[in-house]
């Protein structure tokens, strides 16, 4: 009974059957089971509530995280900026320092050009020359307004170059002109004996080379067929140019000398001589050695007594050539040197 009291208790009095009323098939008796439920729902809607919460606040966080990190972006921008922004100031500050000293520095040149425009002002020449200047400008003003300032500096010009034609040495000038002209005439005509002296040159080397390979011709055509007959000729051919160098050399050593007709044709016939006595011991060696070379040997003996006459005698043909030329042309340039200076003299 005391159980039942308290559950009855426990109810709300406006859901309390009155007496004489209806129940209505209502069971107003409250179980534990009733209890729990709505425990649980409580629960569960406190669960859902901070859910909410948590999510809610999840979506802030989240939030404040972008902001900050945008923040931080735009912090680091600005620390750039200021960066970029101080450098800048700083070459601002260098090209004004600069800028001020250009002043001064212009400044002080026109403190310099007033001081002597002022010195200038006051030589009587200068004046006589800005008097001119005044009176130019007076007949024509819209001509010289243009140019002048620096109608100053070209009179001025103007006169020191009158100056110093005036105290010129020009007759002397003149003179060294000549000599110049004189000194580069020498120098053509020694350039132009230095080419003919090279040229002839050039023609005694080709005309050795010509005479050369006119004469191993020759020797081959004229050799025998057999093979011990053909190494004798290989030996006669080395005697023949060992003989034909050393009437080279010879040559080279007659046309150094007088030519013919002078007083050294003994000494000239003497080295002859020897030459011909050097020439047959050596023939004798190699006639003694090989034992068949007699005919060959006296063959070449000819054409290299023949062969160094015909050097000799195209060498000096050829060096007096080069003599009469060189004589020739040296005069017809005299003469177009005295030629022109006559016009020279003439013009004058």
């Amino acid at each position: 009974m005391g159980s039942e009291e308290e559950n009855m208790l426990t109810v709300p009095r406006h859901m309390l059957v009155r007496p004489g009323e209806p129940q209505h098939g209502i069971n107003i008796a409250v179980t534990p089971e009733d209890h729990k439920e709505k425990r649980r729902k409580i629960d569960a809607k406190y669960r859902h509530g901070c859910k909410t919460r948590r999510e809610e606040l999840r979506v802030k966080l989240q939030n404040l995280r972008e902001e900050n990190a945008r923040l931080k972006r735009e912090k680091e921008s600005c620390w750039k900026e200021d960066n970029s922004m101080a450098q800048k100031l700083q070459s601002k500050e260098l090209e004004i320092g600069h800028l001020k000293r250009e002043i001064g520095d212009s400044k002080k040149v026109i403190s310099v050009q007033t001081n002597l425009l002022e010195t200038l002002s006051q030589n009587p020449l200068v004046q006589q020359l800005m008097v001119h200047l005044s009176l130019s400008l007076s007949l024509s003003l819209s001509k010289y307004m243009c140019i002048g300032p620096n109608r100053l500096e070209m009179v001025l010009l103007e006169n020191e170059c009158n100056k110093l034609c005036q105290n010129g040495k020009w007759y002397n000038w003149a003179s060294e002109r000549v000599e110049l002209l004189n000194e580069i005439e020498q120098l053509r005509l020694r350039n132009m004996m230095l080419k003919m002296h090279n040229q002839a040159l050039v023609d005694k080397m080709l005309n050795q080379k010509d005479y050369k390979r006119k004469h191993e011709k020759l020797a081959h055509a004229s050799s025998p067929t057999t093979s011990h007959q053909q190494t004798l000729n290989t030996h006669s051919i080395l005697q023949f140019r060992c003989y034909e160098y050393f009437c080279w050399v010879l040559s080279n050593v007659l046309v150094m000398a007088c030519p013919e007709g002078s007083g050294l044709d003994s000494t000239r016939r003497a080295r002859n001589q020897r030459g011909a006595q050097n020439r047959e011991d050596i023939f004798h060696f190699i006639s003694n050695r090989n034992g068949i070379m007699t005919k060959n040997l006296g063959f070449l003996q000819n054409v290299c007594w023949e062969s160094r006459e015909n050097v000799c005698r195209r060498m000096i043909q050829a060096s007096k050539q080069i003599i009469d030329k060189e004589k020739n042309d040296s005069m017809i340039e005299s003469s177009k040197l005295c030629g022109s200076r006559i016009k020279s003299l003439h013009q004058r």
